[in-house]
């Protein structure tokens, strides 16, 4: 018999509060977390994940679980060297607020500025901001990771020439909304992929889909 809850993924080291940058761009503010290798030269330049982050559901002991999964995910070569821009998921967070992030990181950091060079990943909220980032400027972002989104009920239609992936748990109430986008997806012939796992819709369900994430997600940067 198979558990009801999956166990959860080891994350590595938690990461610290100095490690990374705060900024704030437009009344947002951001984390900007360089890779280990940014500072061993002055001419290597990065690709960029940025990360809508919602925190509402998840313990306050792991704020910097994400974003530590991540770093630790370059530092075993898991993924490629990046740079990690956390967003966390507020109120008015908007286009016109990504569009001015992008720009102060390119302007900023030694980054690769081209769209397929940047890839947006979000949770819960988060994953519905992320979408609707896509759907309304194609041109910021190459790929798009959405984890428990919560489409259901938000008229969010899929780009092309854009990839998706699609995960969401089984005990999920979101699953209207993946269908529409998965059959949208499916109409318009672009790439994917969907992922169903085992578990409820709790934030620990959203570190085991990214943990599980990282061998695809490092192909698309």
């Amino acid at each position: 018999m198979y558990p009801t809850e999956p166990l959860p993924i080891n994350i590595g080291e938690t990461i610290k509060d100095t490690d990374y940058e705060t900024k704030t761009i437009s009344g947002i503010g951001i984390n900007i977390l360089k890779n280990k290798d940014y500072s061993l030269s002055e001419t290597s330049k990065f690709p960029v994940l940025y990360l809508i982050h919602d925190e509402s559901t998840q313990p306050s002991n792991n704020k910097l679980s994400a974003i530590s999964l991540l770093y630790n995910a370059m530092n075993t070569s898991i993924i490629p060297n990046s740079i990690i821009v956390e967003i966390p998921l507020k109120n008015g967070l908007n286009t016109t607020n990504i569009k001015e992030i992008i720009s102060y990181v390119d302007s900023n950091y030694r980054t690769l500025p081209q769209k397929d060079k940047r890839l947006i990943i979000g949770n819960s909220n988060g994953g519905l901001k992320a979408a609707q980032f896509v759907n309304s400027e194609p041109s910021f972002f190459k790929s798009c990771f959405l984890f428990n989104a919560n489409l259901t009920g938000n008229n969010v239609t899929p780009v092309t020439n854009t990839f998706y992936y699609l995960d969401i748990v089984d005990d999920s109430d979101q699953y209207k909304g993946y269908h529409d986008m998965y059959l949208s997806i499916r109409e318009q012939n672009i790439d994917y992929e969907y992922r169903v796992r085992q578990g409820k819709e709790v934030y620990q369900s959203f570190l085991n889909g990214l943990s599980n994430s990282l061998s695809i997600l490092s192909k698309k940067l």
